[in-house]
């Protein structure tokens, strides 16, 4: 911890001290040597999933508690899942570090990362100009996954240390129905269902969360539209061009050409497709009384 804490403090020095550090999103764009790069990213993608992941299985089998494995979907992203039920029979501020342990190895990794760059940058170290590349847009990619855990109209990690802080049954199934009975008397449609069986603490906790749901669901909204699907754009003209040459007889390599289609479309495709599979619209008057066991044996992402 204090090791990782240093080096997040210094990271963010040298990006106070100079701005031009931390890349950009199209650092996640190659438009030459994009094979090379993309065969040293998705490994390390991979990598970076699977310590995430570790990290919390470590800290959790540090409290005595067994984890279980298993691949899903966040939205329109696949994921690796840690089942870390067993964190809930800990005293509640044994349950922050396992909690907790995925993003701050990110934030760690992520701030070696940067002092990486700031080396290259100010040629302390030499780095060929493909490494460089491939190290900022492991950046980005590791920014984004903490991102990712803001999301909190799902239930990422931060979702669980807030519930967990407030000492909360079912947070999220208390906000949605909160919202929904806002919106039903703001439409004069529905039914409002009767929360009256919250404690003082939930009902507070699920009013300041609903803020945090709203901003969570325009977060990705931005994130999808402005970064990600441009950026899936991009390659597909990338590829286009690629299919041309090769029917013109001026063919890219083929890592060129196959590895973009394989980690980069056929992955948004596959991801996005699962999401929009799980959509329904959310029935009311579901949320029973054992809400929050469904709660305490929900998945620790």
């Amino acid at each position: 911890l204090i090791a990782g804490f240093a080096a997040m403090l210094l990271a963010l020095v040298s990006v106070i001290a100079d701005p031009k550090v931390l890349p950009s999103p199209s650092a996640l764009y190659f438009s030459t040597r994009l094979g090379t790069a993309m065969l040293w990213l998705a490994p390390l993608f991979v990598l970076q999933i699977c310590i995430h992941e570790a990290s919390h299985l470590l800290a959790a089998r540090a409290r005595g508690v067994r984890v279980r494995f298993g691949i899903s979907h966040r939205l329109w992203l696949l994921v690796l899942e840690t089942d870390m039920s067993g964190i809930w029979m800990l005293p509640r501020e044994q349950r922050y570090l396992p909690m907790l342990a995925g993003p701050f190895m990110d934030a760690f990794t992520v701030s070696l990362l940067l002092l990486t760059l700031t080396g290259a940058s100010h040629h302390w170290i030499s780095l060929p100009i493909i490494t460089v590349a491939i190290v900022r847009a492991l950046t980005i990619i590791y920014l984004y996954q903490i991102l990712w855990q803001c999301f909190l109209f799902i239930r990422t990690d931060f979702y669980y240390v807030i519930a967990n802080y407030f000492g909360c049954r079912d947070l999220m199934a208390d906000t949605h129905v909160l919202l929904l009975n806002a919106l039903a008397r703001v439409t004069g449609r529905g039914r409002i269902e009767d929360q009256s069986g919250l404690t003082a603490m939930e009902r507070k906790a699920s009013r300041g969360y609903s803020v945090l749901w709203v901003l969570g669901r325009v977060l990705v909204v931005y994130v999808l539209v402005f970064v990600q699907i441009p950026l899936v754009w991009r390659y597909l003209k990338l590829i286009g061009r690629s299919i041309v040459a090769a029917m013109s007889g001026t063919a890219m390599s083929k890592p060129e050409l196959l590895v973009p289609v394989v980690f980069t479309v056929l992955t948004f495709a596959l991801g996005m497709f699962l999401w929009l599979r799980s959509l329904r619209v959310p029935v009311r008057g579901t949320r029973v009384s054992t809400s929050s066991d469904r709660a305490r044996a929900g998945q620790a992402r």
